[in-house]
């Protein structure tokens, strides 16, 4: 037995159900031709002839790319502050080839997403840790002088200070053991 046969309706009980009607309220803003609403989304505002042109996206791997290499300069910003304090000679050497590096990085992430995707995941993920320790690498000097400082001042005032002589032992007035001495 077919579902079409389980259901057979008298020509009195026909279904009423008809298709939803458009909306015949809705008119075109520019140029008035009336519009077909079938009932979901937003309704419409124009016809055909006069809807906006939708604004071409930007491609996602350039912003992809543009991401990542910031991350990469955020990295390597961090680098610097950490050579700041270890090896200045090696921080002016660093300098010199972060632009080379950049430029590489460019070229490296348009070709290979996977990796880009995978640095501006690091990127995300890094981010607090970053802040952190670039904070802590920028204060590290600065602390390492203001020790250096107090102990200089420490000595110096060591220095300066003349010896007192040494003051003479007093004699009790009483001595309770004087009586058990005899």
């Amino acid at each position: 037995m077919s579902i079409t046969e389980q259901y057979v309706f008298a020509d009195d009980e026909a279904l009423d159900v008809d298709p939803p009607q458009p909306s015949t309220d809705l008119s075109c803003e520019v140029c008035g031709t009336p519009l077909v609403y079938g009932g979901r989304g937003r309704k419409p505002r124009y016809c055909d002839d006069h809807k906006p042109a939708r604004s071409a996206s930007i491609p996602r791997g350039s912003s992809d790319v543009a991401q990542a290499l910031a991350v990469m300069d955020g990295m390597y910003t961090m680098l610097s502050m950490l050579l700041t304090v270890a090896s200045p000679n090696a921080l002016i050497m660093f300098r010199q080839q972060v632009p080379m590096l950049q430029e590489r990085n460019a070229v490296f992430f348009a070709a290979d997403k996977n990796l880009c995707k995978s640095v501006c995941k690091v990127g995300s993920k890094g981010g607090k840790t970053a802040f952190i320790s670039s904070n802590a690498i920028a204060i590290a000097p600065v602390i390492a002088v203001a020790v250096g400082d107090m102990r200089a001042r420490s000595q110096v005032r060591a220095q300066s200070k003349t010896p007192q002589p040494a003051p003479e032992p007093t004699v009790p007035l009483f001595d309770p053991d004087a009586a058990f001495r005899r």
